[in-house]
């Protein structure tokens, strides 16, 4: 299912490819798109996921088959955690392209009311502040 700002990006991919004459399906057989027939699956992911990312490759000794069997048996979240969403849509979904969008965000500036009201925004602040020397 699409959905949030994933949902905004596949729109614009296909608006664009359909304004150029090509023949193009949001969710057609579990993909995210399908233009002229080729499947494309997207994944989008904020800058700071990719130390949960590090974190579960690290916890399974880089060995995401371990990895898995842990989700399988429900030993590991499949769902706060970056590699089972990646696994599922590259490995278990076998798109022809698959889009992985990775958004860093500067959030420096926001006083912490507005911050409060930005998706994720404390933890971008946290991430941000890690990343400073």
């Amino acid at each position: 299912m699409i959905h949030g700002v994933h949902y905004t990006i596949v729109f614009l991919f296909a608006k664009y490819f359909w304004r150029l004459g090509h023949t193009v399906t949001l969710e057609k057989n579990k993909f995210d798109l399908v233009i002229d027939g080729t499947s494309i699956e997207f994944k989008y992911h904020f800058d700071f996921d990719t130390i949960r990312l590090q974190r579960s490759l690290e916890k399974f000794e880089g060995d995401i088959k371990k990895l898995m069997n842990a989700v399988n048996e429900k030993k590991f979240s499949a769902s706060w955690t970056v590699v089972p969403e990646i696994y599922k849509d590259v490995i278990v979904k076998q798109p022809d392209v698959f889009v992985w969008i990775i958004c860093a965000r500067n959030l420096a500036n926001l006083t912490s009311g507005k911050i409060s009201k930005v998706c994720l925004g404390i933890n971008q602040i946290m991430y941000n502040r890690r990343k400073v020397p």
